[in-house]
């Protein structure tokens, strides 16, 4: 409870968070159980720099699942996407062949879809659904089953507000990942 305390937007508002981060993992290393203060380190913490905004997001993510800043996943990459092609998800027009890039909200492969699997991707701008022909899931297996965030080209269709890519080829934007023991044991991730 308190590691979550430390890692959420609250303790930015009062204090620098990494150093928030630091005091609790050392006050929870360096004495025996049973004898811990609370938040009384013997060691002052170092000066730490606070996290940018792509930081902040990218944890608010992990521990709370929004984001009080607003941020998207994805806006720490907007210009590298830019220059790789990819379209905004709202921006792809219909009839056209494109590449879009999207956080992976839900992905299924259900039994009664012949093998074609189906992901909702989402960029800030709008959602999408990319379906994976069985060729292309078989060749990618393993990515499409660990990716948080996908790279797609393929045909676009529209219905309505309903934008879909036939994906034809594939691709993961990798995310640095960064993973946090808290002083109750627990592995925390975030995407930054």
């Amino acid at each position: 409870m308190v590691c979550k305390t430390v890692q959420s937007d609250h303790i930015d508002r009062q204090n620098n968070r990494r150093e928030a981060y630091y005091v609790l993992q050392t006050v929870a290393h360096t004495r025996p159980p049973g004898t811990r203060g609370l938040l009384s380190p013997d060691v002052p913490a170092p000066h730490l720099p606070s996290l940018n905004p792509d930081e902040q997001a990218a944890l608010d993510l992990a521990v709370t699942g929004v984001s009080a800043s607003g941020r998207h996943p994805l806006d720490a990459h907007r210009a590298r996407l830019r220059d790789l092609g990819c379209e905004a998800l709202a921006g792809l027009k219909p009839g056209t062949s494109g590449w879009a890039a999207g956080v992976i909200v839900v992905g299924q492969r259900p039994p009664t879809a012949k093998g074609f699997a189906f992901y909702v991707l989402e960029d800030a701008t709008g959602r999408a659904q990319a379906i994976i022909s069985p060729d292309l899931w078989e060749a990618h297996r393993a990515l499409l089953r660990d990716a948080r965030v996908l790279i797609v080209r393929g045909q676009v269709t529209r219905q309505g507000r309903a934008v879909t890519v036939r994906v034809e080829g594939l691709a993961e934007l990798p995310l640095r990942q960064e993973r946090a023991k808290c002083a109750d044991g627990e592995s925390r991730g975030g995407e930054v």
